[in-house]
């Protein structure tokens, strides 16, 4: 395996244990409302404009399900870090910042949604840049 294949790899898993670890909250039921409670809280202690809305059980259904599969796909990247899943994942941030930028900016949604947009954009530039540069440095 080359250095640089490596070093992607790394990457990838790196995106698999941010994914574990921002999304665990969510997958739980019972702590996904202190979850939710917590970024209330940050987002009035910096000031950000947005209303929380108060979530009905099958609102947090919803929310532990997403939750649990962004961790089953985050842990498959812990522990399997193939460049596919790199360039896959690269992809899936790709459409799920634009669908958090649309949300922020037609619907309104808590600004607090930025501190998640952020490393999701980075991630998806880290994983689909790698993978051209890995499959470059293939031929």
């Amino acid at each position: 395996m080359h250095t640089f294949e490596k070093n992607y790899r790394k990457i990838v898993r790196a995106g698999g244990v941010y994914d574990v670890v921002a999304t665990v909250p969510l997958a739980l039921p019972g702590v996904v409302s202190v979850q939710l409670q917590t970024l209330e809280k940050i987002q009035q202690g910096l000031g950000l404009s947005g209303q929380f809305p108060v979530f009905d059980p099958f609102q947090l259904f919803f929310l532990n399900l997403f939750g649990s599969l962004a961790v089953i796909w985050g842990m498959l990247r812990i522990i399997k870090p193939e460049p596919l899943l790199g360039l896959t994942d690269g992809v899936a941030r790709a459409v799920l910042s634009g669908l958090m930028l649309y949300y922020l900016i037609v619907w309104d949604i808590p600004q607090v949604v930025v501190l998640f947009i952020v490393p999701e954009i980075l991630f998806g530039i880290a994983q689909l840049g790698g993978y051209w540069l890995y499959r470059r440095s293939q031929k």
